[in-house]
């Protein structure tokens, strides 16, 4: 499942990122989201020698203005490598899937609404606004509207305000759960868990197994442990102040 898991991730990166792909690994890049881990990445590492595929990385990273991320999975002699070439640990990110049996309940004051084309513009604000990323709109905007095909998108509304949203990507059986968000000021109040839960049954009717990615800097892994979630694989985020 692990493998499966990757290529899911990796294929909804690449509606965000573009890809680039390098005699041993594949690298996504995305020069506006430029200091972003999980939209800018090396990774699918598959190497007997890695100086060449690093010193590629660096040069396409560069070339674009963007901090470089390697992600290492499993792999020790990447790990050790990565250190000689000056690379520190920048984060663990974990793979968790959804088992639980049991709808997660949450107010009736909030309810779930499917983005149409129409509405993309909301889902951005939500998304940007929940992240703090005002800087990225126009990029999103591009992104998402290439691909909302193959995206299913919702915002959480609080009586009638927007409040929080989400953004699904099916691939290999798998429905991945990806920026989910929550406005500062409806955090804490089920608004996260409204999202999770209209994504669990979605996977549930269309026999999917759901599943989602938390880095540990973000202290969320115990919140989604609660709501259903198990661990699966962790992965670490290596990266570099310069390259040079």
């Amino acid at each position: 499942m692990i493998e499966e898991m990757e290529d899911n991730e990796n294929s909804f990166v690449a509606l965000w990122s573009d890809r680039v792909r390098l005699d041993c690994a594949t690298l996504y890049a995305n020069s506006v989201m430029a200091d972003d881990s999980f939209f800018n990445r090396v990774t699918d590492v598959n190497c007997k020698e890695f100086c060449t595929m690093l010193d590629s990385s660096e040069s396409e990273f560069a070339k674009r203005k963007v901090k470089p991320f390697v992600q290492c999975l499993s792999n020790e002699s990447l790990k050790t490598e990565l250190q000689k070439h000056g690379y520190l640990l920048y984060d663990i990110m974990s793979v968790l899937l959804y088992e639980s049996r049991y709808k997660l309940k949450y107010s009736a004051d909030i309810s779930i609404e499917k983005v149409s084309r129409g509405k993309i513009n909301d889902w951005i604000d939500v998304y940007c606004s929940s992240f703090d990323t005002e800087n990225w709109k126009d990029e999103i905007m591009r992104r998402v509207s290439n691909s909302l095909d193959k995206l299913q998108l919702y915002i959480a509304y609080v009586k009638d305000l927007p409040a929080g949203c989400v953004a699904l990507f099916e691939k290999n059986s798998l429905l991945g759960l990806y920026c989910l968000g929550t406005l500062a000021k409806y955090r804490e109040k089920g608004v996260a868990s409204a999202l999770i839960s209209i994504s669990a049954d979605i996977a549930r009717q269309n026999e999917l197994k759901l599943f989602l990615q938390s880095f540990k800097k973000d202290g969320l892994i115990n919140y989604y442990v609660k709501r259903g979630f198990t661990q699966i694989y962790t992965k670490e985020i290596f990266t570099k102040a310069q390259v040079s």
